[in-house]
């Protein structure tokens, strides 16, 4: 099985950031994994535009991807453009992720970088 990670795009008009995400998900096609996971930072300084260009790009591949949201997105932006079944943020505004895929046997939990970790997981 072979899973693959993304991170840190930092999409920005600035920048030439997803012009390298095509590079990088073209050079992975030839791989052909069985998932791919996005994890977070796929935006800066709140250009939300770059979430639909990323989602189009994501779908026309032949494998899952798993998209987990950074410090750097916007949440409530990144549900709207790319909807998936395995958010459980419940609202709040730091964001505990976990998702079970029926593709693959995988699990994925991401925790808050930023502030307290939730009473289950402190000590």
């Amino acid at each position: 099985m072979i899973i693959a990670q993304i991170s840190d795009i930092h999409a920005a008009a600035a920048n030439d950031n997803l012009c390298r995400l095509e590079r990088a998900l073209a050079w992975l096609d030839t791989l052909v994994p069985d998932a791919l996971v996005l994890s977070g930072d796929l935006i800066d300084n709140d250009e939300i535009e770059g979430y639909p260009v990323i989602a189009s790009r994501l779908a026309r591949r032949p494998y899952p991807a798993y998209v987990l949201p950074g410090n750097a997105d916007n949440r409530a932006a990144m549900r709207a453009t790319i909807p998936a079944p395995y958010w459980t943020d419940e609202g709040r505004k730091r964001c505990i992720l976990g998702w079970i895929s029926t593709d693959c046997v995988l699990s994925v939990l991401t925790l808050p970088c930023r502030g307290a970790l939730p009473a289950p997981w402190r000590r």
